[in-house]
Order: C-alpha cells, then structure tokens, then sequence
C-alpha cells in the first residue's frame, strides 16, 4: 500500500478530551504503548495532550490509506517511526490545548506553541546571533510572537534532521524574510521547505519537511467527531 498523498498535517484542540467518555473511548482504541505513556503522566491536562497526538496519528494514517494500528518503533535517538512502514515518516507535537500531526513519505518535523508560554529570558541562549539581532531591532510588543514564530520553526527544523535537541537551537539560523523561510543548515547538504499556519490564535505552528514542501493546508480535527 502506498501513500496517497505527500504530505498531511492536522491538529485539534484536546479540550473535547475533558469528556470522560469520549477520552476512555480513545484511550481504549489506542496502542499499549501510548497508553502505558499516558498512565505514566501525572497531570490530566498532559494525559489529554499525548492521547490527542495519538488520535491525530490514526486519524492521519487513515486519511492515508494505512493501517492506524501500524506497530510504532524508536531509532536509537528517540525518533519514532512505523515499525513495518519506515517509508512512511511523522512527527507529533503540542502545546497549552492544540496537538499537531504530521506524516509524509518524507523526513518531517512539526511544532506548536503557545505565545503566552514564550520565554523571551532564554533568547540569548537559544538563538543564533543573526536570529537574535532581527528579534532585538523589532519594537517589545512584537517580540513575544516573533520569537515564538522562530522557535516552532527552528523545533520543527530539529525534529525534520532527525537530531532533535542533539542540534543546538544557536548552532543554525531560521531567517524570516516576509513570506520566505530558509535555514543556514551550515554543512547539510540537503533542502529544507517551511510553512507556518496561522489560525488567528494564540499559538504559532510550523512544519519542516526534508526533499519536499509541507501541505499548503493544515486540517482541522474535532476528536469528537472521530470513528
């Protein structure tokens, strides 16, 4: 079976989740693995957020013609893949109420974040000193989301190398010029696209994907609506 599509990437609010019905439903349709990170979770807010992830998965391999109950694996960085479909990549992502999923025939990183949970006290140390100089010549009011804007860019570019947090976040600049987004990967050799989605909220999300475009379109999913 092969993927339909590129490239997809939804997300959802777990808020439906606070339902207990509708949240044991889920739970119940996923893997033993996801349930035993859940149950691992102290705080029913982040129980929320990992089974919402999850659902977002299934509900994206379904769009995709491919099995939900793929069996997931780890490589040895911590980067999970379908055990049985390494051709078919993902990444999952979520913050303050929103999950976000991705899947694409090629490498892939996505990212959200709220803006209110931006800690502007940690831009010098995580960002590269070009990124740090367009941050600092904006006016204050501006900062919070610019940054915000950078730092989902820059997760979703660390996830998409398959490094993770092995890349340091100052080690590369996102630059930000208008409707263009490039990377100065220094010594990667391979092409990166970007796309930020914009809900008019107060979260940013990004997607990286490697070789390839992300989805001009993100969909959203009610789990409530879910099969």
């Amino acid at each position: 079976m092969t993927v339909k599509t590129p490239t997809r990437i939804c997300c959802a609010d777990v808020g439906a989740l606070e339902e207990s019905a509708l949240f044991q439903k889920l739970y119940e349709r996923t893997s033993e693995r996801r349930r035993e990170k859940i149950d691992f979770l102290r705080f029913d807010k982040d129980k929320r957020l990992s089974l919402g992830a999850d659902a977002l998965l299934r509900f994206a391999l379904a769009e995709l013609g491919l099995d939900p109950d793929e069996p997931i694996a780890e490589e040895p960085g911590g980067k999970p893949y379908l055990l049985k479909r390494p051709d078919v990549r993902f990444n999952l992502s979520h913050s303050g109420s929103q999950a976000l999923c991705a899947v694409s025939a090629n490498e892939i990183g996505c990212d959200v974040d709220a803006i209110d949970d931006v800690e502007l006290s940690v831009a010098e140390r995580v960002l590269h000193p070009e990124e740090l100089a367009r941050l600092m010549a904006l006016e204050d009011a501006a900062r919070r989301r610019y940054f915000c804007r950078l730092w989902t860019l820059k997760e979703s570019f660390m996830k998409a190398t398959g490094l993770g947090l092995a890349l340091e976040p100052n080690d590369f600049a996102i630059l930000i010029d208008g409707a263009t987004i490039t990377v100065d990967q220094r010594g990667d050799a391979r092409s990166y696209s970007f796309r930020e989605y914009d809900l008019s909220d107060r979260y940013c999300r990004a997607c990286c994907v490697q070789n390839g475009s992300p989805p001009e379109e993100l969909a959203r999913v009610d789990l409530s609506e879910l099969k």
